[in-house]
C-alpha cells in the first residue's frame, strides 16, 4: 500500500543482504552454541513418551492420591501434564538442601492441583480484566498530552526527554530508535485495520491518539518513560502517585503481568522479575513484599480505583483469594503469593 512506502515502513524482505547476513550469523552463532554445549556437558536424551494412564501411574508411584483416576486421566487429557507439573511442584518433596524430589508430600491429592489450577486461572482472568482498563486509560493519558504539543509528536524525538533520544548503545541507537523500531513495526502490522487505512490514504501522518491503540502494553510503557519529565509527572499525578518514576516501573511490571496473563503462564506464586518501587503515599504498600505477586495487586486496586471508582473489583479479587486452596499437608499458602492476612 501506497501508505507504507510514503512513511518509510518497510516490509520484511528476505533478499536483503545485510538481513541475510545477519540471519547467518546469528544461526552460526546459534549453531556453535548448541555444538560446544553439547560438547562439554553432554545433554540427556528426551523423556520416553507416556500415555495418560502411564502418567497417572507415574504420579501414583510418587505419592500421589487420585480420588478417581479415570477423571484424571480425562483431565490430564484436556490439560498438559507438563503444564499441571507447574503446580504439583510445590507438592515435591524436599532434600536437606532445599532440592526437589520426584517423590511427592504426605497427603498430596490430585484434586489439590486441580484446584489450585483452577484457582491460578480465575486470577489470571481477574487480573487481565484489570489491566485491560488499566492500559485503556495509559494510553488515552499519553495521546491526550503528546496531542496538544502536536499530532505527531511521537515522530519527533525533539518532544522527548534527552535522555531518550540522545544516549546511544553499544549498537550506536538511541532508546528513542529502538522504540521508533518497535512502533514501526506495530503499526505494519495493523494495516489492515480501517483506522490505519483511512488515516494513511487521507491524512499525511498517522496522529498519536489513532496509532497508540495499535501499540502493545509494553511500547506504551517504553512510549510513558521517554516522555518529558513534566509530561511523566503529570500522569503519574493523574493516578494519585507524585514520582514518575515509581509509575514507569509499575508500568514495566503491569506489563511484565499482563504477558504471564496473556500467554495463561502460572500466575500465583510467581517471582516479579520487572519489579516496581514502592511508594509510601499508598496505605500499606510498603510493608509488602514487591517480588512477589499481591504487592501488585494491590497497585492493581489503586489504579482501578482512581480510574472507575469501581470497587467491584477489590471484592472479587478479596474473594478469590479468600477461597485459595486449603490442601489437608498444607503444601501451599495463600502466604506464598505475598498475601498478609488480615490486610484487607
Amino acid at each position: 500500500m501506497h501508505y507504507f512506502k510514503r512513511f518509510k515502513i518497510q516490509p520484511h524482505n528476505p533478499e536483503n543482504p545485510v538481513e541475510l547476513a545477519m540471519q547467518q550469523a546469528s544461526k552460526h552463532k546459534q549453531e556453535r552454541g548448541i555444538k560446544n554445549n553439547m560438547t562439554n556437558n553432554p545433554l540427556k536424551p528426551c523423556k520416553p513418551w507416556k500415555s495418560y494412564q502411564q502418567q497417572i501411574q507415574l504420579l501414583e508411584s510418587r505419592g500421589m492420591c487420585f480420588e478417581d483416576k479415570k477423571s484424571a486421566e480425562h483431565i490430564i487429557s484436556q490439560i498438559n501434564y507438563y503444564r499441571l507439573s507447574g503446580y504439583w511442584y510445590p507438592f515435591r518433596q524436599t532434600d536437606n538442601a532445599g532440592q526437589r524430589q520426584d517423590k511427592f508430600i504426605r497427603d498430596t491429592n490430585f484434586q489439590d492441583v486441580l484446584n489450585l489450577y483452577n484457582f491460578d486461572k480465575h486470577l489470571r482472568l481477574l487480573v487481565l480484566q484489570a489491566l485491560e482498563s488499566i492500559e485503556m486509560s495509559v494510553r488515552t493519558q499519553i495521546a491526550h498530552l503528546m496531542g496538544r504539543t502536536s499530532p505527531i509528536a511521537h515522530l519527533d524525538p525533539k518532544s522527548f526527554d534527552k535522555s531518550f533520544t540522545q544516549y546511544k548503545d553499544k549498537k550506536g541507537k538511541t532508546s528513542y530508535d529502538r522504540w521508533k523500531e518497535k512502533f514501526d513495526q506495530q503499526i505494519e502490522r495493523a494495516k489492515k485495520n480501517p483506522a490505519i487505512i483511512h488515516h494513511a490514504t487521507n491524512y499525511q501522518a498517522i496522529p498519536i491518539w489513532v496509532a497508540i491503540d495499535h501499540l502493545d502494553f509494553g511500547a506504551v510503557s517504553v512510549l510513558y518513560t521517554g516522555l518529558p519529565n513534566k509530561q511523566r509527572t503529570l500522569i503519574a499525578q493523574s493516578y494519585q502517585v507524585r514520582n514518575a518514576d515509581v509509575f514507569a516501573s509499575w508500568l514495566r511490571s503491569l506489563n511484565y503481568i499482563r504477558n504471564i496473563c496473556a500467554h495463561h503462564s502460572r500466575l500465583w506464586n510467581v517471582n516479579i522479575d520487572v519489579i516496581g518501587k514502592k511508594d509510601h503515599q499508598i496505605k500499606g504498600l510498603n510493608n509488602l513484599d514487591n517480588k512477589r505477586l499481591f504487592f501488585y495487586l494491590i497497585v492493581i486496586d489503586h489504579l482501578l480505583n482512581i480510574i472507575s471508582k469501581d470497587t467491584f473489583w477489590r471484592e472479587n479479587i478479596k474473594d478469590l483469594l479468600l477461597s485459595f486452596p486449603k490442601p489437608k499437608n498444607n503444601a501451599v499458602k495463600v502466604e506464598n503469593m505475598g498475601f498478609i492476612q488480615g490486610f484487607f
